[in-house]
């Protein structure tokens, strides 16, 4: 398993700086599971509400419960790949 913690660090500062105040959940999909575990940590510690979906299909159907003010998907995953989900999320 790799991960750029400095990335989900880059992620978490510019989103703090832009939505201070708003609701804190984020929707984080990717289908590995050791990686959902590292991020959701970093955003918990940070006082993120972390929603996860294994997979774009479970994603979109996230989405629509949750209502996030973030969504960070992995775009190689089955099912439903992250383009195709982030369309039907958009539409």
């Amino acid at each position: 398993m790799t991960c750029d913690i400095s990335y989900i660090e880059c992620i978490i500062v510019t989103y703090d700086s832009v939505i201070l105040g708003m609701d804190r959940t984020i929707l984080l999909v990717e289908n590995d599971i050791d990686l959902i575990q590292v991020y959701k940590e970093i955003l918990e510690l940070h006082e993120f509400d972390v929603q996860t979906a294994l997979n774009g299909e479970e994603g979109v159907e996230k989405f629509k419960q949750t209502k996030p003010s973030l969504v960070i998907m992995d775009v190689d995953m089955p099912v439903l790949n992250g383009f195709k989900a982030f369309k039907q999320i958009k539409d």
